[in-house]
């Protein structure tokens, strides 16, 4: 990972420790709040930057966005990103969306239930700030470039549908065969399934 004076841990840490304080309560700091977000914004520039020559993966480059902490909501959505930082990257993804989908969605057991399985993005992605509703995730795996491995974006796109009709970011999908044998991320079987293949198919 490429070295920056203030990690990421220590501006998401500051970040949301001042959101989190009445007015009154924050206290003096070195920096601002709005001088740190600004260190926070670059900092997730440079990461993207990184991408061409190989030093980060996508899941460093969703780290550092966290970094980019505007508000903590108790007993709800939790943590608010900032919508720039946000921009930045939904702009970097429409660029290089292989790098940034490759291994976003995953799966486990639906609960109460024998044959299915429920799909969902894995928890570092950011996908309620980027998307904010099933059908704006709809329409931006739509737009995406032809240039994306189609395994990969017709998986999201079916994904999509799933969401949009059940109404979730977690769709239960309906298999045949040994469940154990879906490996996460595999999105060849992913599409397989949605064809209504089975498993071992």
């Amino acid at each position: 990972m490429f070295e920056w004076p203030l990690s990421v841990e220590t501006l998401h840490d500051a970040l949301h420790a001042v959101n989190t304080l009445d007015a009154g309560e924050v206290p003096k700091l070195i920096f601002s709040p709005e001088e740190l977000m600004e260190f926070a914004r670059k900092k997730l520039s440079v990461a993207i930057s990184h991408i061409r020559e190989g030093k980060v993966d996508n899941w460093e480059v969703y780290r550092v966005l966290r970094a980019c902490v505007t508000e903590y909501i108790p007993n709800g959505p939790g943590e608010s990103i900032d919508a720039e930082a946000l921009e930045t990257l939904k702009e970097a993804i429409r660029e290089n969306p292989e790098f940034f989908l490759k291994d976003v969605l995953g799966h486990s057991k639906a609960p109460k239930q024998f044959s299915g399985i429920q799909l969902q993005f894995k928890e570092e992605f950011p996908f309620f700030g980027l998307f904010k509703s099933q059908e704006g995730f709809k329409d931006f795996i739509t737009e995406l470039s032809q240039r994306t491995n189609e395994q990969i974006t017709l998986c999201l796109s079916q994904f999509a549908d799933y969401c949009v009709a059940q109404q979730t970011w977690k769709p239960i999908l309906h298999v045949n065969g040994d469940l154990g044998r879906i490996k996460q991320s595999d999105y060849q079987m992913y599409n397989k399934l949605f064809e209504g293949e089975p498993v071992d198919a």
